[in-house]
């Protein structure tokens, strides 16, 4: 599989937006959603999800499986600083070893993906679909590429920091950690729109409604560009 560019790297917010804007945009034809499909499913098995009480046992599910990605961005941003997180550039002055870096390489990435699997589920059949490869496709191209510059950088010592799975974590720390502390109430702030977004899956899957869903996802994101933009984090600019 081929690396991601620098011009994706730079812009992968914008392409990561984009990929969840198409899965959802997936809805003009096929109207059927990926939750109400896998209701039916589950109902064909003999399953007890059948009817709106399913529907919202699901999208309950769903929503765990956002605020399960979400929190673990959020113990990878702790460690990492929402600076680096947000950063066009790539930053490779030091290898973080500690909280869930010691399991996985790629938290906030596999975040991603997990939020990726619970958010298809609010999309249509096709939109799950689209989510759930795009999403893990132009992540792992990204993963590639920051192997590739870490390597450079590094050299050994990130060969043996590559005892750690990639994207699959392990059930044991493989390293052990470093003094590093982790900044709870920063990284908070950086995951806004996905704590926001977090939210707003639970509001849809107790009330159905995609007008709370939306406002939901739309407050979040004004509040995550007012702190970028405080922040210079847009820019790249550190503190």
């Amino acid at each position: 599989m081929c690396v991601a560019s620098e011009f994706e790297f730079r812009h992968r917010m914008f392409v990561i937006a984009g990929i969840v804007a198409l899965a959802f945009a997936c809805s003009w034809i096929d109207s059927h959603s990926a939750a109400a499909s896998l209701t039916g499913w589950l109902t064909a098995l003999g399953v007890p999800a059948a009817g709106a009480s399913g529907r919202h046992i699901v999208f309950f599910v769903a929503a765990g499986l956002v605020a399960g990605g979400t929190a673990l961005r959020t113990w990878g941003t702790a460690y990492l600083d929402v600076e680096t997180m947000m950063d066009a550039r790539l930053r490779s002055q030091r290898l973080v070893i500690a909280g869930p870096y010691r399991y996985v390489r790629n938290p906030l990435y596999l975040g991603n993906l997990v939020v990726a699997v619970g958010l298809g589920l609010f999309a249509s059949r096709i939109g799950f679909f689209v989510l759930v490869i795009g999403m893990t496709v132009f992540l792992y191209r990204l993963i590639l590429r920051e192997e590739q510059h870490l390597l450079r950088e590094h050299g050994d010592v990130y060969r043996q920091f590559m005892a750690i799975p990639r994207l699959l974590p392990a059930w044991r720390a493989r390293v052990p950690s470093s003094v590093a502390q982790p900044l709870w109430g920063r990284a908070a702030a950086g995951e806004i729109l996905m704590w926001a977004t977090a939210v707003a899956t639970a509001i849809y899957a107790a009330t159905f409604s995609a007008g709370a869903f939306w406002a939901t996802v739309l407050a979040g994101a004004v509040a995550a560009g007012v702190r970028y933009r405080a922040t210079g984090a847009w820019s790249g600019k550190r503190l």
